[in-house]
């Protein structure tokens, strides 16, 4: 970072109301002006799908992409909520060495073929290599809670249980934990623990609904016609396209009515499960109308709609 960026080296000052729409309408390299004056690198790398030439992109596995999205969506919801905050890659050499911890190994041995091994030795990364300027723990759980979610599992103990993970990994603080001695004579007591911890402390998902935000499920509607519009208070209308007898009965029209109506908290905030299974079966988009959950589901990306769960954790981790 720096306090006096030149504008002839692509470096640009914005308004921190401005940053996040930079982000989604513009992939141009640049810094941008966050609160108390600070400056943050805002690469090209960094826009949604979009980093060129990512050697991991092949690998099935958590690419600069995703780690950098994860960190910047935090960034963006808890600006939104006022909170100030020093954001960007510190070191994409550093970062690269976390992100490449997956897929560990040489000729066609891998060290980590266990989805909880891969899942903790990139965790154990991200904390422990300080590729961020800020929000390292932060991200490191965000980017694991989608990798779970990419391997069909979701946490099944109390969130801060995780949340204390991240802490006591960042201090190398395992002493509280006696599980940790059965691992301790390894090659990689750290790693094997964590794996151990997150094997016990998930489950298997509920393939039927996925975690969205009301601005995803939007999304997701219209391509069936259907979508959500005139909130009002804590609620919101769902539109369906219906058809229609025209005067006389002798044609037909396509109108949209409304036809059910759901809480609304707020576009980032998740859609529970009531109200998302609900709403397909008023929409006609459920299993007995030939649309199961994974086609309907198809491209829904949950990293936002897992901020909004798991609020708590990353607003806490920023301060601990």
């Amino acid at each position: 970072a720096t306090s006096n960026p030149n504008p002839d080296n692509g470096w640009v000052s914005l308004l921190r109301n401005e940053w996040v729409s930079m982000l989604r309408n513009n992939p141009s390299t640049g810094w941008v002006n966050m609160p108390r004056n600070r400056w943050v690198n805002i690469p090209e790398i960094i826009t949604v799908g979009l980093v060129n030439n990512d050697p991991f992109a092949s690998h099935g596995v958590i690419n600069y992409t995703d780690v950098i999205k994860a960190h910047y969506l935090i960034a963006d919801y808890f600006m939104n909520e006022g909170e100030q905050t020093i954001c960007g890659v510190k070191d994409f050499n550093i970062l690269g060495s976390a992100l490449g911890r997956q897929i560990t190994g040489y000729g066609s041995f891998q060290k980590w073929t266990r989805p909880e091994e891969i899942c903790a030795t990139l965790f154990y990364g991200l904390i422990k290599n300080h590729a961020f300027h800020d929000a390292n723990k932060r991200t490191a759980l965000l980017t694991l809670l989608f990798q779970l979610n990419r391997f069909g599992r979701t946490v099944d103990v109390k969130q801060k249980e995780f949340e204390d993970l991240a802490v006591n990994i960042a201090g190398d603080k395992y002493s509280s934990y006696n599980r940790f001695n059965t691992f301790r004579k390894t090659q990689d007591p750290e790693i094997y623990f964590i794996a151990d911890f997150i094997r016990k402390g998930t489950r298997e998902i509920d393939k039927r609904f996925y975690p969205v935000t009301y601005q995803e499920f939007d999304t997701l509607l219209r391509r069936y016609g259907c979508f959500l519009e005139d909130a009002n208070g804590n609620y919101i209308n769902v539109h369906k396209p219906m058809k229609e007898k025209t005067f006389l009965g002798l044609g037909s029209k396509i109108v949209t009515k409304v036809v059910f109506q759901i809480g609304f908290p707020g576009w980032k905030k998740q859609v529970n499960p009531k109200a998302l299974k609900e709403t397909l079966k008023v929409c006609e988009l459920t299993e007995e109308y030939g649309i199961d959950s994974q086609a309907f589901f198809f491209d829904a990306d949950p990293m936002s709609a897992l901020i909004d769960e798991y609020r708590g954790p990353l607003k806490r981790l920023k301060d601990r």
